[in-house]
């Protein structure tokens, strides 16, 4: 049976029907981020960055994708944030595809790519054959009540919480331009403080959803600590209806740093979307404080595929991503076996 497939290219105009279709298919997959939305993928189209978005019926399964165009193919997802959904998945896992369900993703791909190269990010599954890693993130179930939700974050994450609460610290959603160009102030502090560089200096008035006032996009969320009348760290986020939550950029002053301010801003974050109704939590990467605050460990590979001339570049690729892992391999045996030796005398 030849799978039913439609198919939105962000080169044209936006049929009603098929936007329809999309968001219902959203709306019912826990999976689904704000990368998928088609709000999204319009204002990345503005700005030259196209896509395509497909919806698949086939073998049972009902999906949607998202492809990417860059340069003379397509990609589909991130190191750290796949782009591919189903129907009916939120009990399906921190990522909410299995081994059969990565291959169908990968093949429906391939046919919406038509011969062009495509790349497509998918998390490690059992069983699969020497996958090079290209990136590693932590996916949190939000699905449960605040004493459990809690037993699930580092001790002395609680403890920090506990302790902010009682001292006055407020966690507030950013909706004004004074909030969003707090957060601004912020990150360009940090960029200072941390010698990233010469960063530009705060635009004054950036149009609508550009700079600063990207956190007036409707997929964005941002959330504020403050303490004292004054704004501390900010944590900002993207979410779906009904879909994930996924964490995007931070800033904090060394004080609220210090005082823990991002643990609040998480925790709030994390039981607000849960009170929202949002099942997952993609914290985008696995760095200590993200592992800290709980989530099952999620490790992304990506597959090339495409048409027929893409069969030795990809080839070639794979066997130095390979080699490469081999090496990184290697040297980190090599020096953890060389550490424990002492100095001879």
């Amino acid at each position: 049976m030849q799978p039913n497939i439609r198919v939105w290219d962000t080169t044209t105009a936006l049929n009603a029907d098929f936007a329809g279709a999309w968001d219902a298919r959203l709306s019912r997959s826990a999976h689904a981020h704000f990368a998928m939305r088609l709000d999204y993928l319009e204002w990345e189209a503005t700005h030259g960055r196209h896509a395509r978005a497909v919806l698949v019926e086939a073998d049972g399964r009902q999906g949607a994708l998202v492809l990417r165009r860059e340069g003379r193919g397509f990609v589909c997802g991130w190191p750290w944030r796949c782009q591919a959904a189903f129907e009916g998945d939120e009990g399906s896992g921190p990522s909410g595809l299995d081994s059969a369900a990565c291959d169908w993703v990968t093949t429906q791909v391939q046919l919406a790519a038509h011969g062009d190269r495509v790349r497509v990010f998918l998390p490690v599954v059992p069983g699969a054959e020497d996958p090079i890693v290209r990136g590693t993130t932590l996916i949190k179930d939000l699905a449960f009540d605040d004493e459990k939700l809690a037993a699930t974050i580092d001790s002395d994450k609680r403890r920090v919480v506990r302790k902010l609460d009682k001292a006055g610290w407020q966690v507030i959603e950013g909706t004004t331009a004074a909030h969003f160009r707090a957060f601004r102030q912020l990150q360009h502090d940090n960029d200072v403080r941390l010698g990233r560089g010469t960063p530009p200096g705060i635009v004054e008035e950036p149009q609508r959803g550009e700079d600063w006032r990207e956190w007036e996009l409707p997929w964005q969320w941002l959330l504020l600590a403050v303490h004292e009348g004054v704004v501390h760290a900010g944590s900002g986020y993207g979410r779906a209806a009904n879909g994930m939550v996924d964490y995007r950029a931070n800033a904090s002053t060394p004080e609220g740093r210090k005082a823990g301010a991002n643990t609040l801003i998480a925790w709030a974050a994390m039981t607000r979307a849960r009170d929202a109704g949002y099942r997952w939590m993609n914290w985008g990467g696995n760095t200590t404080f993200k592992k800290q605050l709980g989530g099952e460990t999620v490790v992304m590979t990506n597959r090339l595929g495409g048409g027929a001339l893409w069969a030795a570049p990809n080839a070639v690729e794979m066997a130095m991503g390979h080699t490469r892992a081999t090496l990184a391999k290697w040297v980190k045996e090599r020096r953890g076996s060389t550490s424990g030796q002492g100095t001879k005398k």
